[in-house]
């Protein structure tokens, strides 16, 4: 009696093996679990590719342009931080580097300015290589940070932040005699890197903090969402700040590092006041 059933089942368990569709010696479902991971990782890295394009056009996209180098974008490294915190710090790192090789591209022409291999060497390291690869771990605090908004804001920040001190080293070291005077050339330097480097801080850590707000980038696909965001008023509040300490920054720098005309005869003085130190032309 117990045969008579166990048989069958047996029967149909074997028969059922046999009839599982193969390709290529597996099953055709675990083909098509591997075509779904490889198209994953396609789209991952085609999405790459597009934020270090859009990351490279708002580079050269500036809102204000220093007279001896350095500008503030419209958040030019946010889609590599949106890449870091969506796929991992690995997509983030590639894309990272590929964008500051990019950088150092646009920027081929600074290296006329120094000579010996070891200034080149630390003119591409500091001001471009590690400048802007950093900017690949900006999604380390996905875990974290629980709110995104505020996960992306910290990312995009410590980007900046190493950016500036990496930009302050090269000031102070690499630049000091060029443009930058040999005289106390390290606070000059803080002072000058820090002008366009606290605006381009805070458009970013904005522009973080409302698409962090808005759009899930958690999701495969980026959603719209409501719960973590900002209302309209508070958002424009803080670009209308924002953007009113970016233009008295870049304003009163312009004035100061402006070049005088050529038919005035004058002298760089460097003025130093306890903490910065800036060089101004004096009319004689």
């Amino acid at each position: 009696y117990q045969k008579a059933f166990v048989m069958p089942l047996d029967a149909a368990k074997s028969t059922s093996e046999k009839s599982k569709f193969y390709f290529r010696g597996k099953p055709v479902r675990d083909r098509f679990k591997e075509v779904s991971m490889r198209n994953k990782r396609v789209i991952t890295m085609v999405e790459c590719a597009i934020m270090i394009a859009l990351a490279s056009i708002l580079s050269v996209i500036k809102i204000a342009d220093m007279p001896v180098g350095g500008s503030v974008t419209l958040a030019s490294m946010l889609p590599i931080v949106i890449i870091a915190y969506r796929h991992g710090i690995g997509y983030g790192m590639v894309s990272a580097t590929i964008a500051s090789v990019i950088q150092l591209i646009l920027g081929f022409e600074n290296f006329s300015y120094v000579t010996g291999w070891q200034s080149i060497l630390a003119l591409a390291i500091f001001d471009y290589i590690l400048a802007y690869a950093i900017f690949g771990v900006g999604g380390i605090f996905r875990r974290v940070i629980k709110n995104q908004a505020l996960a992306m804001v910290a990312g995009i920040s410590l980007g900046n932040a190493v950016r500036y001190v990496c930009h302050v080293i090269s000031g102070a070291t690499i630049w000091a005699g060029l443009p930058i005077p040999d005289a106390a050339s390290l606070s000059y330097s803080v002072s000058y890197n820090a002008v366009y480097m606290i605006p381009e801080l805070i458009i970013s850590a904005l522009l973080a903090l409302y698409l962090g707000g808005a759009i899930d980038f958690r999701r495969d696909i980026p959603t719209r969402v409501k719960s973590e965001g900002l209302d309209n008023l508070s958002v424009y509040s803080l670009l209308g700040a924002a953007f009113a300490v970016m233009a008295a920054l870049v304003t009163d720098t312009a004035l100061i590092f402006s070049k005088p005309p050529l038919h005035r005869r004058v002298e760089m003085c460097l003025l130093y006041d306890g903490f910065f130190s800036f060089a101004v032309a004096r009319q004689i």
